[in-house]
């Protein structure tokens, strides 16, 4: 009689060890924000100290420029991917924490004119937003996640 075929036994993963799988990549994550932040804030010095009129461009896109070029140049290392794989949640995270800066003083504060624009600003950011999602072929849920989070972090 032949042999018969032997699988090998998958230990479950304990999760303590899933937790120290993610967090080089999560600490990746830290240190490009962190980048992203320096390059701004360099810049922003720069243009002060030598009189120029610079564009202030915020410390996220350079974050995501910066991940950019790390992903189509040598990419993510295998002990990274666990942890970069997490981004949607940090962003879900960062946009409910820079929503809940909006106090309802401030909305107050406003007035009627200015909340008009604000919502005109909103409805213009998400549809632009989406539409730009759809040209680069995004998931429709990470298109309505960037739209959202592009649409709202301009006010808070």
């Amino acid at each position: 009689m032949a042999d018969a075929n032997v699988l090998p036994r998958v230990r479950p993963v304990n999760p303590a060890w899933r937790i120290f799988q993610v967090v080089p990549g999560i600490l990746l994550l830290a240190a490009i924000g962190y980048a992203g932040k320096v390059i701004e804030q360099s810049l922003a010095a720069y243009a002060k100290a030598h009189h120029l009129t610079m564009p202030n461009i915020e410390y996220v896109l350079w974050a995501i420029l910066i991940g950019l070029v790390i992903s189509n140049t040598v990419g993510v290392p295998q002990v990274f991917q666990p942890g970069v794989a997490s981004y949607e949640l940090w962003l879900k995270v960062g946009i409910v924490l820079l929503g809940s800066r909006f106090v309802l003083g401030d909305i107050l504060k406003l007035g009627g004119v200015s909340l008009c624009l604000v919502a005109l600003e909103l409805a213009v950011a998400i549809s632009f937003m989406t539409f730009l999602g759809r040209v680069f072929r995004l998931r429709p849920k990470l298109t309505s996640l960037l739209s959202v989070g592009s649409a709202v972090s301009g006010y808070a």
